[in-house]
């Protein structure tokens, strides 16, 4: 389906197909742009492992720690450091508690990191901090590469998935705050369909819990 397909779906279903429209098109792109990322927050649906500047790959200087990660990246699944000279390590991805249980964690430099830490602020901490210059090289799930603007835009996920998004962009609109009592009900009934299809969303304390506990087994479970 392509955005005009997603709107006149959505127009089908909401029983807003003749002018003046409750939900105007602007808004309704704004939905459907909000449905995607949202399925890919819940279901982790766009992996990446592609050199990507900015999304997958990092250029990383002498003495620098931390790595600002960007905007597209939702969750880390597994990662490496690539030295100057090319050689490749795999990292272990692990939590700020366990690097902080070293007591030189603070001051150990290596010519290349063992562990990837996130420290929670949309950064991830390597250790020990790399001496030389390289490379960060991640797998991740991501976010779309862009939004849908022009009507032939067609969401980055799996076409299977994409008569879902109509569920949220339903919710939206009908849990609007003028809503009244039958549409909160009708949203309702579209979040639980949304639900069923791309799954609930992890609360704060479950993501803090798991980037917090050790993972140094060869399975990585991301670490956001």
């Amino acid at each position: 389906m392509n955005l005009a397909a997603l709107i006149a779906e959505y127009r089908r279903r909401a029983d807003d197909e003749v002018a003046p429209f409750f939900a105007e098109g602007a808004t309704l792109i704004g939905y459907a742009n909000e449905a995607v990322r949202e399925a890919c927050v819940r279901a982790r649906l766009l992996f990446d492992d592609a050199p990507r500047p900015g999304v997958t790959t990092y250029d990383v200087q002498p003495g620098q720690e931390r790595v600002e990660l960007g905007e597209l990246v939702h969750w880390i699944e597994a990662a490496s450091f690539i030295r100057a000279d090319g050689r490749e390590f795999e990292l272990e991805l692990t939590g700020l508690d366990w690097i902080r249980d070293h007591p030189d964690w603070r001051r150990k430099s290596a010519s290349r990191p063992k562990v990837l830490a996130d420290d929670g602020r949309e950064r991830v901490r390597m250790w020990p901090t790399p001496s030389g210059e390289g490379t960060l090289q991640l797998s991740v799930y991501r976010f779309p590469l862009k939004e849908m603007v022009a009507d032939e835009d067609t969401p980055e996920i799996r076409t299977i998935h994409h008569a879902g998004l109509v569920d949220w962009m339903l919710y939206r609109q009908w849990s609007r705050p003028e809503a009244d009592a039958e549409d909160q009900q009708k949203a309702g009934l579209a979040l639980t369909q949304f639900e069923r299809t791309f799954g609930t969303r992890d609360t704060a304390d479950v993501m803090r819990k798991h980037r917090e506990r050790k993972r140094v087994t060869t399975t990585y479970g991301g670490i956001r």
